[in-house]
């Protein structure tokens, strides 16, 4: 199913499906409230609160079944071509 990503209740992102990716977002470093939406809807099935550091780069995953599902945040190592990250 497609989802929709809110960051701190702003929606950034809607109508990704699988095996999509979203590019990258710029995103102000602190305890930062993301949820993974159903899409065009409100009802949240990841909702996660991360503290992202500046200066760094991240990717986040929705794994798992559905029923099963939950977020996995890897820091990013290499430089992506279009992405601001944290700053």
């Amino acid at each position: 199913p497609a989802i929709d990503v809110a960051i701190d209740n702003q929606k950034v992102i809607e109508g990704v499906t699988y095996p999509q990716a979203s590019p990258y977002l710029s995103v102000t470093p602190g305890r930062r409230n993301v949820k993974v939406l159903a899409a065009g809807t409100n009802t949240a099935v990841i909702d996660a609160t991360p503290q992202l550091l500046a200066n760094k780069r991240y990717t986040a995953l929705a794994i798992n079944r559905v029923a099963n599902i939950e977020a996995l945040l890897v820091e990013d190592r290499s430089t992506p071509r279009q992405a601001n990250g944290c700053e």
